[in-house]
């Protein structure tokens, strides 16, 4: 571990208590040890969680199994940008990846496809909520930052979504 603590005599040793302890640690290869799921709570200003009506399940959350992290939930878009990197948030401490990550994630926002100089440029955008575009990257950098790239070919715009569930990497 990257820090230890010294626990005192006839303190009550509680799993919460270990795990509030052990979610800040970064972990050595072999501890095996479950942080359990971890709310991500930094948003960038133009994100939120979305469906907070719906419950936590699709709030985005991070878990650390040993040196494996998985993240799940969704992100919605509050406010416009015109930046083509648009940040959606910042994982905790102990969860971020040690060299920048591309993947690939669904969404609900809009696309062209077809040259716009030859006349033949579409634009497609979502009838509702259930209907996806194509995958478009994201990025998630070593100090946590989890961006989109907008381009003149995808946008995401007020109440679009992201899907970042199923994402996972190791640790070192």
């Amino acid at each position: 571990m990257a820090n230890s603590r010294t626990f005192v005599d006839a303190e009550l040793l509680t799993a919460s208590l270990i795990n509030a302890y052990l979610v800040n640690q970064v972990p050595n290869a072999g501890d095996a040890y479950d942080t359990g799921w971890v709310s991500v709570t930094s948003f960038a200003a133009n994100f939120e969680n979305y469906g907070v009506s719906l419950g936590s399940d699709h709030h985005l959350s991070v878990r650390r199994i040993g040196m494996q992290v998985e993240l799940r939930g969704m992100a919605r878009r509050i406010n416009s940008s015109t930046s083509s990197s648009v940040d959606i948030c910042t994982l905790p401490t102990g969860f971020r990846p040690a060299q920048q990550m591309l993947i690939g994630v669904m969404h609900n926002g809009t696309w062209t496809t077809g040259p716009a100089s030859a006349g033949t440029a579409h634009t497609h955008s979502p009838i509702n909520s259930t209907v996806l575009g194509p995958i478009v990257r994201a990025v998630i950098s070593p100090s946590g930052v989890i961006a989109i790239t907008q381009s003149s070919n995808f946008t995401l715009e007020v109440d679009d979504w992201v899907t970042l569930s199923g994402l996972s990497w190791f640790l070192g």
